[in-house]
């Protein structure tokens, strides 16, 4: 169990770098009539590996993590949103933008139990969404945490436990 949380906490890693890195890339993006910013300097990739842009229009993406049916689920800082990217026919872009659950603040970190349930860490605040309607809208928000301390900034990291019996929050500065 530890060995598979482990792998699964490198993919998401990876995922992350992956698209953080895809707005600098210097290959033709792969979603028709998206405009990217290059870098002032040229990212440089070992043999074999490649960069591409898995989704764009974001309003200050955040967090991502991998949640039910291996969809990413992104946070918008910027709309207080959180976000779906699935990738239904794998090419390799996202094939829709999905809203699960907005009015939140400031969201960054996320983190999703077994059960189905999203944890958000925001401003000070971790809210646990639950009970998604057909669509995946989560329909109930449960503040569990309203005072969290930012130290000045705020970039909440959420993971579980593998036995999901505590939630690890890590503040990190952006």
């Amino acid at each position: 169990m530890r060995r598979r949380a482990e792998a699964v906490g490198r993919a998401i890693t990876c995922l992350m770098l992956a698209v953080l890195l895809a707005a600098c890339a210097t290959l033709p993006p792969a979603i028709p009539g998206l405009e990217l910013t290059l870098p002032q300097y040229p990212i440089a990739l070992p043999a074999g590996f490649g960069i591409n842009v898995f989704a764009g229009g974001l309003q200050e993406p955040h967090g991502l993590t991998i949640g039910p049916g291996g969809h990413l689920y992104v946070a918008e800082r910027g709309s207080g949103r959180i976000v779906r990217l699935p990738d239904r026919n794998h090419d390799g872009s996202a094939d829709a933008r999905e809203v699960v659950g907005d009015g939140l603040s400031f969201p960054t970190g996320l983190a999703f139990k077994r059960d189905g349930s999203l944890f958000v860490a925001g401003a000070k605040r971790i809210t646990r969404l639950s009970q998604p309607d057909e669509q995946g809208f989560y329909l109930k928000y449960e503040i569990l945490l309203d005072d969290l301390p930012s130290g000045g900034q705020f970039a909440p990291l959420l993971r579980f436990t593998p036995d999901e019996t505590s939630l690890l929050v890590a503040n990190i500065a952006v």
